[in-house]
């Protein structure tokens, strides 16, 4: 009798009905990780052909940061669509994807490219770490908004008469804003966001006593504070690349990992990454008293 039922898909063992997803907490911070996604549908019904429709979706907000129609994932598509987001936001820290070949290799046998693809290899440059979902449930938010735009975006483009991929590009940012407008949340950390509107942004001898995670997100808020053309001034310790130079800066980062929990001394170089990544352009380095000296960045 249960060996029928089971068969039959009436009765599940134990073990299957206790079988659970346990859902991934979000991010605390906008621009932490982005999950990224490519949607295949007939978006345009019976009026155009089928298309896929890449999705950049913030996973502590749950803002959709970039929509675009293209023929197929591919490579390609995704290096476009990501230059116009690192264009329009900067670099986050992190982007969350699906195992399509474009972010992960998926030949055991494949020769060169130090085990990362194309696409892999560019976010490496950038400093952007790409993290592969073992599961589509893991990337819930993204995949939750995909089945929300197939069927509300699909009826905006219906009651537009929207019948190709030109014509859809051209709908979405419109789409985009009421969207966000309507489904996106409020970032567990936002009510740390800094006051805006400001022309200089001054962080002084704060940068060692944080991580780099931290820092990025720094960085991320000042830059959010500002409009494009303003100052930050980062006053620190900051060394040369091995670390050593100046030696009195060198000698002080163990005392800060002690006092913090997490920081350390960085060097110039560590500050242009980051300021790449947050959207600012790195413009010159001062030399202050004693060991300090002064970063002085532009607003892109």
């Amino acid at each position: 009798m249960t060996e029928t039922a089971a068969e039959a898909g009436i009765w599940l063992s134990r073990r299957q009905r206790r079988s659970f997803h346990q859902p991934r907490l979000r991010r605390e911070a906008f621009g932490e990780l982005i999950q990224i996604d490519g949607s295949e549908h007939r978006w345009f019904e019976e009026r155009g052909e089928p298309c896929t429709l890449l999705v950049f979706i913030d996973d502590a907000t749950g803002r959709l940061m970039l929509l675009r129609f293209v023929k197929s994932e591919s490579t390609a598509s995704y290096f476009d669509a990501l230059q116009t987001y690192l264009e329009t936001h900067g670099c986050p820290v992190a982007l969350y994807s699906d195992k399509h070949s474009v972010f992960r290799v998926t030949k055991a046998d494949a020769k060169g490219g130090q085990g990362m693809t194309q696409f892999g290899r560019a976010l490496a440059e950038l400093n952007i770490e790409i993290i592969c979902a073992n599961s589509s449930q893991a990337k819930g938010r993204v995949e939750r908004a995909n089945r929300t735009l197939q069927d509300r975006l699909v009826k905006e483009l219906r009651l537009a008469s929207v019948s190709d991929i030109a014509e859809g590009n051209a709908f979405l940012p419109g789409f985009q804003e009421r969207f966000n407008a309507r489904f996106s949340v409020t970032a567990a950390r936002a009510e740390n966001s800094l006051p805006d509107d400001h022309d200089v942004v001054l962080v002084a001898n704060a940068v060692h006593m944080f991580s780099v995670v931290h820092n990025l997100e720094l960085l991320q808020k000042s830059r959010a504070a500002v409009q494009a053309g303003a100052q930050l001034l980062l006053v620190d310790l900051w060394t040369d690349p091995t670390h050593s130079n100046p030696a009195a800066a060198a000698l002080m980062s163990g005392a800060f990992l002690l006092t913090s929990g997490e920081g350390q001394t960085y060097s110039e170089q560590d500050a242009g990454e980051w300021l790449n990544r947050t959207g600012w352009r790195k413009r010159e380095r001062k030399a202050l008293a004693g060991a300090t000296s002064l970063i002085v960045a532009e607003a892109i």
